[in-house]
């Protein structure tokens, strides 16, 4: 039988081309390539201009002014929509879940009552700690290579939330999960993390962070740790721990719930 005649040139080439865009796409996708090339310390420096320069006439004054003098950033790791909103207000069949709305009444009459804004985040995978602590604080998606990079987080790199409070001269303080602390490292002029890798303890993360409140938070402002920060970040884990060990419809999630309610209501009202 005669040996079979080599492939065509072009069907080489078209080969060669659709697997180097396979790979760069699956890279892509895998490693977020953009990032190498979108780093921070890569963008040359831009040319200062005053606004003087730019508006002669116009008088040096502020762009915006602040709504407010201070800011707590609460974040309650696991906690569904339905668990505050309840699934009718989600547009779903009332079932279970739906009863675990009680279990936080006070924060659920703050949105009844107008007196806070919610509204549902559709989080994609991975979905672990270091990736969507990433996406939300820098707008961009996480990658799956990230999920690799959760136990052992480098400092975030790209433009986020807490870079521009620091270069806006705010004065942070942290407490509770340390992922905040290896993607922010020497950020905080306060911090106190925990580490959420110990997925069994569902008291101790979350009294870490609660412990410091009394101080941080107090409302006659004789505490000297209650006057020095501008943003106050608190990272609870029990929730999500609770979740892991017992799931959603367990009693440990109803208590769990009812803490962070209390949470939030000495926050709100301090």
């Amino acid at each position: 039988m005669p040996p079979s005649a080599p492939p065509p040139q072009w069907r080489v080439r078209l080969l060669c081309i659709l697997a180097c865009v396979g790979t760069y796409w699956s890279a892509s996708g895998l490693l977020r390539l953009h990032e190498v090339f979108a780093r921070s310390d890569a963008v040359p420096p831009a040319v200062t201009v005053t606004s003087q320069e730019r508006h002669p006439l116009r008088r040096e004054e502020p762009t915006t002014t602040p709504s407010f003098d201070r800011l707590v950033v609460v974040l309650i790791d696991a906690l569904r929509a339905d668990m505050v909103l309840g699934a009718e207000a989600l547009g779903k069949e009332r079932g279970n879940l739906d009863e675990l709305s009680r279990f936080m009444p006070y924060t659920r009459r703050l949105v009844d009552e107008g007196d806070a804004l919610a509204y549902v985040a559709h989080a994609g995978v991975p979905t672990v700690t270091m990736p969507r602590l990433k996406a939300l604080l820098s707008g961009k998606p996480p990658a799956f290579i990230d999920i690799l990079k959760n136990f052992n987080s480098a400092a975030l790199v790209e433009d986020n939330l807490m870079r521009r409070f620091q270069e806006a001269g705010s004065r942070m303080v942290f407490y509770g999960d340390d992922t905040w602390l290896r993607l922010f490292p020497s950020t905080f002029q306060r911090e106190d993390g925990t580490s959420g890798f110990f997925t069994r303890d569902t008291v101790e993360v979350d009294d870490n962070v609660t412990r410091h409140l009394g101080d941080e938070l107090d409302p006659t402002m004789r505490d000297p740790k209650s006057r020095d920060w501008d943003v106050l970040v608190l990272h609870y884990l029990g929730l999500d721990h609770v979740g892991h060990l017992r799931g959603p419809r367990s009693a440990l999630m109803k208590d769990k719930m009812q803490e962070m309610d209390i949470v939030i209501r000495r926050v709100v009202e301090s």
